[in-house]
């Protein structure tokens, strides 16, 4: 899947599931989604099983990091 396929995916998945209406035209690729509270454990959860249902890619507990899940830019190089 090219990444930017993944990218609007993730990008679309994430402002309806996690943010309301009035956030979601805020997000971007580059937002950082850790430091402003976005993905918080539970959310990580469900952002984990979309990936993994959705776009066939199921993420290594190793790779479940700070580095890696920082912004949906980082997160679609990964699955990519």
């Amino acid at each position: 899947m090219p990444a930017d396929d993944t990218t609007d995916r993730l990008l679309t998945f994430i402002s309806q599931e996690f943010l309301d209406s009035g956030s979601q035209h805020a997000l971007d690729e580059d937002t950082p989604l850790l430091e402003w509270g976005i993905l918080s454990s539970m959310n990580m959860v469900r952002l984990l099983s979309y990936i993994r249902d959705e776009l066939g890619y199921a993420v290594a507990a190793d790779r479940i990091n700070a580095d890696n899940f920082g912004n949906v830019k980082r997160i679609a190089a990964m699955i990519s």
